[in-house]
């Protein structure tokens, strides 16, 4: 009874339709409308979210009384987040150019940044997050490592 379930189950994860099936039949097919628009969606929110985590940046280096350890943590994310977003614009090139796509160690390659921004500007805002908890639970403290 066993081995029929695993063969049913194997059955069903491969499908009769190998993922190199789908990759042959869409790679270089041309531009297809199915992921330029999605591909333009993302780059034109991510273009004033790059440009708002760039002015965030400068005020925070510009101004000298946004030099306290909150405020580097948000410029930091920031600048993280400009990481992860522009990593978009590649999806768009691909998209547009109709290569549709791309092999993994491509794509790494091309990604990595942005794989790494989005990891660090997780762990940015949880720093963040716990250096606003650590200021409202003990304040007095707090006030004075700052």
């Amino acid at each position: 009874m066993e081995g029929r379930n695993e063969s049913l189950i194997n059955s069903t994860i491969n499908n009769n339709f190998p993922n190199y099936m789908l990759y042959s039949e869409y790679k270089h097919s041309g531009p297809s409308s199915l992921l330029i628009v999605p591909s333009v969606i993302m780059c034109v929110e991510g273009v004033p979210g790059i440009a708002a985590n760039f002015l965030l940046i400068y005020v925070t280096i510009q101004n000298k009384n946004l030099r306290g350890p909150t405020n580097y943590l948000l410029a930091l994310t920031a600048f993280f987040e400009i990481l992860h977003q522009s990593g978009h614009f590649l999806f768009l090139v691909v998209a547009v150019s109709g290569i549709n796509l791309i092999d993994y160690s491509t794509a790494l390659i091309f990604q990595l940044h942005s794989i790494f921004g989005v990891t660090a500007a997780q762990t940015s805002m949880a720093s963040t997050a716990a250096d606003r908890l650590l200021s409202v639970l003990i304040p007095i403290k707090y006030n004075k490592i700052n």
